[in-house]
């Protein structure tokens, strides 16, 4: 991996760990600048990001699984849906 690559992986983790903390303050909390900031890093990673799309299921309740696709670096999450009685065999997670 050359070494400006290696500088953008560094940089999208502590963008996706600065998006973490500001994600914990409630909405109703937030001020017009805060989401300019929060908007300003998720425009950044979806920009710099070398995205890597993975599908996984997550267990919605016994009978239906939830099909999710994400990014495995930033963790973008792109279209879900519900599958209902997905065989078990299919449930294998990443």
């Amino acid at each position: 991996m050359s070494q400006s690559s290696c500088s953008i992986d560094e940089s999208i983790q502590t963008m996706c760990r600065a998006k973490h903390v500001l994600e914990n303050i409630p909405i109703d909390e937030r001020n017009d600048e805060y989401n300019v900031v929060l908007e300003s890093i998720n425009s950044y990673i979806d920009n710099k990001c070398n995205h890597y799309v993975v599908t996984d299921f997550i267990d919605v309740d016994v009978e239906r699984t939830k099909m999710v696709h994400y990014c495995k670096i930033c963790y973008k999450v792109y279209d879900t849906m519900v599958v209902d009685n997905v065989p078990k065999e299919l449930r294998k997670k990443k």
